[in-house]
């Protein structure tokens, strides 16, 4: 059997510098590399460079905190 290489990439949605637009065009922003994309930012980053994004910065646990109504 074969396996499969996968590449290990840094997730946007736990980077503190992604943003979303709102913009249908260009919903997904990285505001540490200053673009707007169609795709989440750190896939173009890959496709591009063929490496991981450098700018990732794992969000703080205040930034990422969803409350709990009891």
């Amino acid at each position: 059997m074969r396996k499969i290489k996968v590449k290990k990439t840094n997730n946007c949605w736990e980077c503190r510098y992604f943003k979303i637009t709102h913009q249908p065009s260009r919903p997904y922003a990285c505001d540490a590399m200053g673009f707007k994309s169609k795709r989440l930012p750190c896939l173009d980053v890959v496709s591009i460079d063929g490496k991981g994004c450098l700018s990732f910065a794992p969000k703080s646990l205040n930034e990422d905190s969803r409350t709990t109504l009891s």
